[in-house]
């Protein structure tokens, strides 16, 4: 499992991998293949998992491209309404961006499913 990461995370994930709390409640480490603060050193991935803030998603967009092909799984765990919320929805609200959380389009111009 790779990391994409910057500052004092990047730091931890490089000296102590990821640290889970058990269900024992003890903390586990789990090794971390590749930590970086780069997404073009870790190249296509299978699954990419956005675990930051929404507002981050247009500064972070361009730098995921380097992550996705046709076939790589993008799983958003954000908190709030997505991007994608109205993709495929239907009716008159289908295809609509939503700028609060992708303002200008940012994100859903380079990362819109069925892209690659």
């Amino acid at each position: 499992m790779s990391a994409l990461a910057r500052n004092e995370t990047l730091a931890s994930l490089r000296t102590h991998g990821w640290l889970l709390n058990s269900l024992d409640g003890g903390p586990q480490a789990a090794p971390v293949a590749a930590a970086t603060d780069d997404t073009a050193a870790l190249g296509p991935q299978d699954v990419v998992i956005l675990a930051v803030k929404a507002h981050y998603l247009p500064a972070l967009a361009p730098a995921l491209v380097p992550l996705l092909t046709p076939e790589t799984v993008l799983v958003p765990a954000l908190n709030g309404v997505p991007w994608w919320f109205f993709h495929d929805f239907g009716g008159p609200l289908a295809g609509i961006g939503l700028a609060a959380v992708d303002p200008g389009g940012s994100y859903r111009r380079r990362c819109h499913p069925g892209l690659y």
